[in-house]
């Protein structure tokens, strides 16, 4: 009896030693300290800290007609925030969002080919509005697990240009970006290039990125956590691609797509922001 009973309660608190492991997939995000999230199944996003600051915003020999990243303007980034060290790969977005990269290309955009598959090959053929949804799905499974007023979301463009430009490597062009010069026309496995100073993989080319906000024209005028228009026909999509030039790597480059559409040449890093 007493031997029954003592076996009995080890598998209860083996039981419940497993029960209380996979409860959770989150740590503890802290203000100043880099993360790691898992998706499920081992699926691992890891989170940089981006400390707040101040930047000049836009390019003094920019292209106002094409790329509208004129005049340059003063920008506050207010209080930190987290982006994903690399981008989210086919492999994670499969088990998250249960689609592949050929399935994402039959239902967007057809005249793109696909550019590359593979488990650590950054996903592709993604709208904006899908980005969001990922975004959305991990915020309803980490309720409770998020700093007060912070959310996962996708980067403001004022986010991503101030991780891009302030925190930049005086590197060549070939050694942090995979670009129309040297891709092979091909997506490439992550995080192949140099990193910035933050230790964030290819901001500037393999995929460009969809920011969240909607396009609007620069102001002059200095601006504080800037989330874009409340309205709007296209988003703001940041950063190079296998598919463009050298001028498209710049941190200041600006391009704007409808929020329906995924192309090859577009991609999806998180971030968990404040959300004011």
């Amino acid at each position: 009896m007493i031997r029954r009973l003592s076996l009995g309660l080890v598998s209860f608190f083996m039981l419940l030693s497993c029960a209380s492991s996979s409860k959770s997939t989150s740590v503890k995000k802290s203000e100043g300290e880099s993360f790691s999230v898992n998706l499920g199944d081992n699926n691992i996003v890891e989170m940089v800290w981006v400390p707040k600051g101040n930047f000049e915003m836009g390019s003094h020999e920019g292209d106002a007609v094409k790329h509208k990243d004129t005049p340059v303007h003063t920008v506050k980034i207010s209080k930190g925030f987290w982006l994903s060290k690399y981008e989210i790969t086919q492999k994670q977005w499969l088990w998250f969002m249960k689609t592949t990269v050929e399935e994402q290309q039959k239902k967007q955009y057809k005249k793109w080919t696909i550019r590359g598959v593979g488990d650590s090959i950054p996903m592709y053929f993604i709208s904006w509005e899908e980005s969001i949804g990922f975004c959305n799905k991990l915020n309803e499974i980490e309720k409770g697990n998020l700093p007060e007023g912070y959310k996962y979301s996708l980067p403001t463009e004022a986010q991503w240009e101030y991780t891009c430009k302030t925190f930049a490597k005086n590197k060549p062009l070939d050694a942090i970006a995979w670009y129309r010069n040297n891709s092979d026309k091909k997506v490439h496995p992550i995080g192949r290039k140099h990193p910035n100073r933050l230790g964030i993989y290819d901001l500037r080319g393999n995929l460009s990125e969809w920011c969240y906000d909607w396009f609007e024209e620069y102001s002059k005028e200095g601006v504080k956590d800037p989330v874009g228009p409340p309205k709007g026909e296209k988003k703001i999509v940041r950063g190079g691609s296998w598919f463009g030039p050298a001028l498209n790597t710049k941190a200041t480059t600006r391009f704007q797509d409808p929020p329906k559409n995924g192309y090859s040449s577009i991609g999806l890093r998180l971030a968990l922001r404040p959300i004011h």
